[in-house]
Order: C-alpha cells, then structure tokens, then sequence
C-alpha cells in the first residue's frame, strides 16, 4: 500500500511541475523503422516486485506502435522521480525505460510525453 501512495504522490508531483517546451520529435523518428527488431520481450516491474515478461510478438507491436504513436518534447527542468519501469530485451542490450503518463525517460534523457504513454503500454501488459 506504501508502494501504491508513494507512486501516485510522484505522479503527482510530476504532473505539478510541468515540462520546458524545447525540442518536440515524433515517436517514429524517435524509434525509426527497425529499431524495436532485436527486442525480444519486455519486462514490466510493478510496484508490487512482480515483473511481468511480455514476449508474444502481436503484443510487443501494439507496445511497439504506442512509443511511436506519439509525441515527445525534450525535458530539461528538474531530474523526476518515479514511474514504471520497463525494460526492452535482447540478446545484445537492454534498454531501461520509465514512464507515467506525462514523461518519458530513455537513454538518460527526460521527455514530456504527449500521449497519456503509462496506461496505454500497461493496458497491452496486463491485457
């Protein structure tokens, strides 16, 4: 329960502070043509330790076409703290991944995202 009202203060929070409009990059040129297709699976971590692995391929593209259904503008305020964690796996790499509904970390940088991101992966995960 901690777990739960922790994650929704920092939703909260996140929402609060809002994001800096500096660079906006569509989801598909963020993530071109091929750039999921070493991707294996995806693992979710929930709040409560479980760790989902999704690894049925007409899943892993519906999750594939929600990151580049959307929009996503650099954030450059303050680090955010909390959020789903998400990893993309394959044989060579692993790509970490938070998200909410309002940002998006990848590869060490921050982006606002345009599209509520959080509930649409989650609804492919847990569905």
């Amino acid at each position: 329960m901690k777990k739960v009202l922790f994650l929704i203060s920092c939703v909260s929070f996140l929402v609060l502070i809002g994001c800096s409009s500096s660079k906006t990059i569509s989801g598909d040129k963020m993530f071109p043509s091929g750039y999921f297709d070493d991707v294996t699976s995806l693992r979710y971590y929930a709040p409560d330790e479980t760790v989902f692995q999704i690894d049925n391929p007409q899943k892993l593209n519906q999750i594939w076409d929600a990151f580049r259904d959307n929009t996503y503008t650099e954030y450059e305020k303050e680090q955010l703290i909390g959020g789903y964690d998400i990893r993309l796996v394959s044989d060579e790499r692993e790509i970490e991944i938070v998200l909410d509904n309002s940002h998006f970390l990848i590869d060490g940088k921050w982006y606002y995202s345009e599209k509520p991101l959080a509930d649409i992966i989650l609804q492919y995960i847990n569905n």
